[in-house]
C-alpha cells in the first residue's frame, strides 16, 4: 500500500487491525478454553472474522457517508476533505484490515492441536499488535515503543478476559475441559 493511502486512511487500518486482532483473540480464546474443541473454534472464529469484517466495513461506510451529509447539509462540502478521503475505500480498507488481522489469532488453530494453539495464537496476536503500534508512528511520530505499547496492553486485557469468560462459562455449564483434548 502506498504511503499516502496508507496515510490518509490510517484510522481504518489501525482501528481494522487493532479491533479484529483483540476481537478475534478475545473470542477464539474464550471459545478454546471454554470448549477444548479446535474444530468449533475454527467455525466460530471464521464467522466471526467475516461477520465483523463487513460489519466493520459497513459501518466505517456508513459513518463515513454520515459525515459527509452533515458536510453537505451544513455548506462544506467544497472544502477538499482530508486528501480525497471516500467512504467507499475507507469501508473497503476497513473490511480488508479486519480481515487481514483475524487470521493471525485464527491461523493456529487451522495447523496445531488447540493445547498448543492457544498460547501460539495469543503470542502471535500480541506481537502483531505491538507491531502495528509501532509502524503507526510512522505517521504519527509518536515513540514506536509507547505506541506498540499501548497496542500490546489492549490486547493483552481482551485476552485474559476471553479466558477468564471462557473458563467461567464452561464451569457454570459444566463442561469437562479436561476430558476434550
Amino acid at each position: 500500500m502506498k504511503a499516502s493511502l496508507a496515510r490518509r486512511y490510517l484510522q481504518e487500518i489501525v482501528f481494522g487491525f487493532e479491533d479484529s486482532f483483540v476481537s478475534t483473540v478475545g473470542a477464539v480464546t474464550g471459545m478454546a478454553v471454554g470448549s477444548g474443541s479446535r474444530e468449533i473454534v475454527v467455525l466460530a472464529g471464521l464467522v466471526i472474522v467475516f461477520v465483523e469484517a463487513t460489519s466493520m466495513a459497513a459501518g466505517s461506510y456508513l459513518s463515513d457517508r454520515a459525515l459527509h451529509d452533515v458536510e453537505q447539509a451544513e455548506g462544506l462540502l467544497g472544502r477538499k476533505r482530508e486528501g480525497g478521503h471516500r467512504p467507499v475505500v475507507a469501508g473497503g480498507i476497513m473490511g480488508l484490515s479486519y480481515l487481514i488481522a483475524g487470521s493471525v489469532p485464527l491461523a493456529p488453530y487451522l495447523f496445531l492441536p488447540i493445547s498448543v494453539a492457544v498460547p501460539v495464537s495469543i503470542l502471535f496476536t500480541l506481537l502483531m499488535l505491538f507491531l502495528v503500534g509501532a509502524w503507526q508512528t510512522v505517521f504519527t511520530k509518536r515513540p514506536w515503543h509507547k505506541s506498540g505499547g499501548e497496542m500490546l496492553l489492549v490486547g493483552g486485557a481482551a485476552i485474559v478476559l476471553g479466558f477468564v469468560i471462557g473458563r467461567v462459562a464452561s464451569s457454570l455449564l459444566g463442561i469437562d475441559l479436561y476430558g476434550v483434548s
